[in-house]
């Protein structure tokens, strides 16, 4: 017979909240073009922050994120979202969250990749549960009620201008907002205008991370399972059997797996040695995909420019912007590589499947040759240009050579009209290059008629040629 349910039995769960800030596409070249002095930057806006734990421990052991740092500006009081959490956020319309949240330990902070100007706000939104309730909680909700991913999500995620979201979200995204221009004014001297930084619409990605290592091995495979379901019924593509739902977990041991999936995540835990060591994992593939979205749709907006105004200075230029997105992926290229280095063995038995899943290494090798291949065509057609104005101005400069020559030629009629026999005797010391007087006279009618019948065969050479290349 199978034992009852324990109530005492503690479940820790913390969902972790990766949410990018946009910045918008001329600001952010700009911030690319920018040379920074890295330490005073750290000087100015990391002092005296406890980083968070997840973060401290990756880079104790590795230096990775020497060129990514935490930021905190003035705390958010959590006093208010215990309230909200049970008004307004009520999982499958009759459990209130708000009493088993854990707000000393909830939290929000941004991430600042110094090299690109990046940054990610995170959110840790701490619970702690009895493993009665946790199954309860896991329950598929009816159809219009929320399930308990969907109601954490609600909390930090606006889906679209209307949806809301909760008060202590909406001041976390506000502040961070304000902060990043802070950091933007003082440290580039660059002023973002009014909604050029901003965070959009349904960005936001959850991974829940469950510590389970006080309930027994029988409990933690049932809850597991419900944790799977739960996480699987709140994504937007449904599974439609057992197969699928379980295709995208990673076992990780026994009762441990990692279920990676597209916007909610989970990571069920038995050792709680092991609880921020999947962490920069998950921060990492959604920087990474935030990373190169944006910088693929900032390359189809050059390559519209391009085909909008195709002006050899404006080529120029935008020859000079490709070159800031390229030298950027490849230093991203270069981090994900030694990301992979250094997380070692989690690399081939998570890390390379969830790359596979969300198809991220093509993603980054297609964008790398893609800005490349970009810069040779735009160099091409810069040349293509220049030789088109070269070409221009070799015939304003045909032209006028020929207005001279016709000058020449003027100038010689009005000579031969002046001719007479005084000239033939004033030109006795040359005369014996022509033979006699009547020899020279007939030189001076067809030199002028020679010039004017090879000017018409050069122009008609040039026509023809001109034709041919159109």
């Amino acid at each position: 017979m199978e034992k009852p349910i324990c109530n005492s039995q503690p479940i820790d769960v913390v969902f972790y909240g990766v949410q990018p800030i946009s910045i918008k596409d001329e600001l952010w070249l700009d911030l690319f073009a920018q040379k920074y002095d890295f330490e005073s930057i750290k000087g100015c806006f990391q002092k005296n922050i406890d980083q968070p734990k997840w973060f401290s421990d990756f880079t104790r052991l590795n230096e990775l994120y020497r060129s990514i740092i935490v930021l905190k500006d003035e705390p958010v009081s959590l006093a208010l979202l215990k309230q909200e959490i049970d008004a307004a956020f009520p999982v499958n319309a009759n459990h209130f969250l708000g009493q088993y949240l854990n707000v000393e330990k909830t939290t929000a902070y941004l991430t600042l990749d110094l090299r690109f100007m990046y940054f990610i706000l995170v959110y840790e939104i701490h619970f702690s549960f009895d493993a009665g309730l946790m199954q309860l909680i896991l329950e598929k909700p009816a159809f219009e009620d929320v399930s308990f991913y969907g109601a954490v999500r609600n909390l930090i995620v606006k889906e679209h201008e209307e949806s809301r979201i909760s008060a202590w979200g909406e001041t976390v995204r506000d502040n961070s907002i304000k902060y990043v221009e802070k950091i933007i004014s003082q440290s580039t001297g660059l002023e973002a205008k009014s909604g050029e930084i901003d965070i959009t619409y349904n960005s936001g990605n959850i991974t829940c991370v469950v510590n389970s290592h006080c309930i027994d091995d029988k409990l933690a495979a049932k809850i597991g399972q419900k944790f799977v379901s739960a996480n699987n019924a709140a994504e937007r593509l449904q599974h439609e059997n057992e197969y699928e739902q379980d295709y995208n977990k990673i076992m990780l041991g026994k009762y441990r797996f990692y279920l990676f999936n597209g916007r909610f995540h989970t990571i069920f835990q038995r050792d709680s040695l092991d609880l921020y060591r999947y962490i920069p994992i998950q921060y990492h593939m959604q920087y990474l995909w935030f990373f190169l979205i944006r910088i693929n749709n900032m390359l189809e907006k050059i390559n519209a420019n391009i085909v909008s105004n195709t002006a050899a200075r404006d080529l120029s230029i935008q020859a000079r912007i490709v070159d800031e997105v390229i030298n950027k992926v490849e230093v991203l290229t270069l981090h994900n590589e030694n990301f992979k280095f250094s997380i070692e063995s989690d690399n081939k038995r998570i890390f390379s499947k969830i790359e596979g899943n969300w198809n991220l290494e093509l993603l980054l090798s297609n964008s790398n040759r893609y800005a490349s291949f970009f810069k040779g065509y735009l160099g091409r057609l810069h040349a293509r240009k220049n030789a088109k104005s070269e070409s221009r101005q070799n015939g304003i400069l045909f032209f006028i050579s020929i207005i001279q020559l016709i000058t020449i030629i003027s100038v010689w009629n009005d000579y031969l009209a002046l001719i007479g026999e005084q000239t033939v005797v004033n030109a006795k010391n040359i005369m014996f290059l022509f033979g006699n007087a009547g020899n020279m006279k007939i030189f001076n009618f067809i030199l002028p008629l020679g010039l004017l019948v090879t000017l018409i065969i050069l122009l008609g050479f040039i026509f023809h040629a001109r034709g041919k290349e159109d």
